[in-house]
C-alpha cells in the first residue's frame, strides 16, 4: 500500500511541474449554484471550476462556502482549504493549511503541513517537511510523513535556498542573511586564490580575452563529455585512481576559471568607465564579483548568468591548459651541469660545443650514444637538455601505474593495503632505476636538478610529499601545467624533475 502510495505521489508532482512547464496560466471560472435546498438558510456555495494547471508563486485561498475542482497544485507560496477540494492537492516548496475538507489525496513536498481539528482528507497524506496534524483531524488513508532539512539542526537555510533561490530562477536568495556571509566568504576566497596564484587566473584571463568563442565552445564539449567519462571511469579499474583526482581538478578548475572570468569582467567595466584604479587584477576581480552578484540575485537572469559563466570557467582554464602543453615543445629543461667522465661539467666532448650551436643550448648539451653508453658502463652522467614532461603524458603514466598495481592488488586479495603498496611501489623504482613501469613505457625518467642520482632518501621525500600535493585538492599535480620546469610541488621539495629520454634509452 506505501509502495503504491509513493508511486502516486511522485507521479502527481511530476504532473504538476509537467503541468506547469507546458501550459500557461488560465483563468478561473466562477459559476454560481443553486442550493439544492431552496428552504435552507445556509448561505449559497459556489464552485470554481479550473484546468489543471499549478499556480505558481501565489497565495490560493478555498473559502467556506467554496468548492473547488477537480484538484489544486500550487507550486510556491501558501494554499489555504476552508471548504472542500473535490481532487488531490499537491503543494510543492508552499505551505498547506487544511480546515476544511479534500476528497483524495494530499501531498506536500518542501513545504509545512497543518491539518485543524475540522480537516477532512478521505485519502492519504504525504509529506516532506514539518508536520501539525490536529488531534480531531480525519484521515482516511495512510500518513507518510519525512522530516525535512529544515527540522535538522543546521540545514534549515538548505530549504530556504530552495523556495527563495532555486523556486525564483536565482542562485542568490538575497534575504537571507547566510546569503551575504557565503558571498563575503567566497569573495574573501577568489581575493587569495588570485593574490597566491595570479600566474594561472592570468593565463585563464588572457584566453578568455583572446578567444571568448573558442573558449565557451570548449566548456561545453567538456561538459557534454563529462557524463560519459565519469560513467566509464566507474566501471573501470583505473577508476579508482584517477576519480578523484579527476574530481579535485574539476573543482580547482572551476574555481579558477571563475575568478578569471570575475578579473576579465571587471577590466572591461574599468576600461569602459575610464578608471584605470580599477584596472587592477584584484581591484578588476572585486568589482566583476560585485557585478554578478547583481545578477545572482536578479530571478531568471541570476539563474542564466551562473549557468553560462560555468562553461565559460572550465572552458578557459582547459584552453590555458593545452596552451601550456604546446609550450612544452620549447625551451622547457633541466640546466643542470652535464658530468663527464672525468667529472667535470661540460660538453660529452669537452668544452666547447659544437660549430654554429652555443654552448650551453638544450642541442649542445644533449647526451651522444658515446655519453649514454659511459651512463650504461655505471659512469653517471646527467640528462641536461632533455625537455621535461608536462602534466598529461604524467598523468598517462600514472594511469598505466594504476593497473599495474591495483591490478596485482586484486589478485593478491590486499586492497586493504592499497596506500602502502602504491608508496612502496614507487619508492623502490624511483630508487632503483629513477622510473615506474607507467614512465618506462612512455620513455619518462625521474632526475635531481642537481644531476645526481635519485636514492631512496630523496624518493621517500618525493613520496611523501606528494601526499601534500594531493590534500589540496590535487593542486600540488596540476602544478606542472604551469610551472617552468614542469615541477609539482613534491618535485620542488625533493629537487627533482621528469624528464623525456631519447628513443632507444633503456630504463629497465
Amino acid at each position: 500500500m506505501k509502495t503504491n502510495l509513493g508511486w502516486k505521489a511522485a507521479g502527481v508532482v511530476l504532473g504538476a511541474w509537467l503541468a506547469w512547464s507546458e501550459a500557461a496560466a488560465q483563468p478561473i471560472e466562477s459559476v454560481d449554484v443553486v442550493p439544492t435546498d431552496p428552504t435552507e438558510s445556509a448561505p449559497a456555495r459556489f464552485e470554481r471550476h479550473h484546468q489543471e494547471i499549478p499556480f505558481f508563486g501565489q497565495n490560493v485561498v478555498v473559502e467556506t462556502n467554496e468548492i473547488y475542482q477537480p484538484g489544486l497544485v500550487l507550486i510556491g507560496g501558501k494554499a489555504v482549504v476552508r471548504g472542500e477540494v473535490r481532487g488531490d492537492v499537491v503543494a510543492v516548496l508552499a505551505d498547506l493549511e487544511i480546515e476544511g475538507k479534500v476528497d483524495g489525496d494530499v501531498v506536500v513536498v518542501l513545504g509545512k503541513t497543518d491539518l485543524k481539528d475540522s480537516a477532512q482528507v478521505r485519502d492519504s497524506v504525504v509529506a516532506v517537511g514539518p508536520v501539525a496534524v490536529a488531534s480531531g483531524a480525519a484521515i482516511g488513508g495512510d500518513r507518510v510523513f519525512i522530516p525535512w532539512l529544515s527540522s535538522l539542526p543546521g540545514l534549515g537555510w538548505v530549504e530556504q535556498w530552495l523556495r527563495h533561490g532555486l523556486l525564483w530562477l536565482r542562485p542568490l536568495p538575497h534575504q537571507h542573511a547566510w546569503a551575504w556571509w557565503i558571498t563575503g566568504i567566497l569573495l574573501l576566497f577568489y581575493v587569495l586564490l588570485s593574490a597566491v596564484f595570479p600566474r594561472p587566473i592570468r593565463a585563464c584571463a588572457a584566453v578568455l580575452e583572446e578567444r571568448p568563442l573558442a573558449t565557451l565552445g570548449t566548456g561545453i564539449v567538456l561538459l557534454v563529455l563529462m557524463g560519459p567519462l565519469l560513467l566509464l571511469l566507474l566501471v573501470s579499474v583505473v577508476g579508482v585512481i584517477v576519480m578523484p583526482f579527476l574530481a579535485c581538478g574539476l573543482v580547482l578548475a572551476y574555481f579558477f576559471g571563475k575568478a578569471a572570468v570575475y578579473q576579465v569582467a571587471g577590466q572591461q567595466i574599468a576600461r569602459q568607465l575610464g578608471l584605470g584604479v580599477l584596472d587592477k587584477p584584484l581591484a578588476s576581480l572585486v568589482v566583476g564579483m560585485a557585478l554578478f552578484t547583481l545578477l545572482y540575485v536578479t530571478p531568471i537572469l541570476g539563474l542564466l548568468a551562473w549557468g553560462a559563466i560555468v562553461p565559460v570557467a572550465m572552458g578557459a582554464v582547459m584552453v590555458a591548459l593545452f596552451r601550456g602543453l604546446q609550450r612544452e615543445r620549447g625551451p622547457a629543461a633541466v640546466t643542470a651541469p652535464i658530468l663527464t667522465p672525468g667529472g667535470e661539467g661540460g660538453s660529452a666532448g669537452g668544452d666547447t660545443a659544437p660549430s654554429g650551436v652555443p654552448a650551453g643550448s638544450p642541442a649542445a648539451g644533449a647526451p651522444t650514444m658515446d655519453s649514454m653508453a659511459a651512463g650504461q658502463a655505471g659512469i653517471r652522467w646527467a640528462e641536461s637538455g632533455m625537455p621535461c614532461a608536462g602534466f598529461w603524458i604524467r598523468l598517462l603514466a600514472a594511469v598505466i601505474d594504476g593497473v599495474v598495481v591495483f591490478g596485482a592488488l586484486a589478485l593478491l586479495h590486499l586492497s586493504r593495503h592499497w596506500f602502502l603498496v602504491w608508496l612502496a611501489y614507487h619508492l623502490a623504482l624511483w630508487s632503483w632505476r629513477g622510473t615506474t613501469i607507467g614512465g618506462a613505457l612512455l620513455g619518462l625518467k625521474l632526475v635531481r636538478i642537481d644531476s645526481r642520482d635519485v636514492d631512496f632518501p630523496v624518493a621517500l621525500v618525493r613520496g611523501l610529499s606528494a601526499i601534500l600535493s594531493a590534500v589540496v585538492l590535487g593542486l600540488g599535480f596540476f602544478w606542472v601545467g604551469w610551472d617552468n620546469r614542469r615541477q609539482s610541488w613534491h618535485d620542488k621539495i625533493a629537487g627533482t624533475v621528469i624528464v623525456h629520454m631519447p628513443k632507444g634509452t633503456p630504463l629497465f
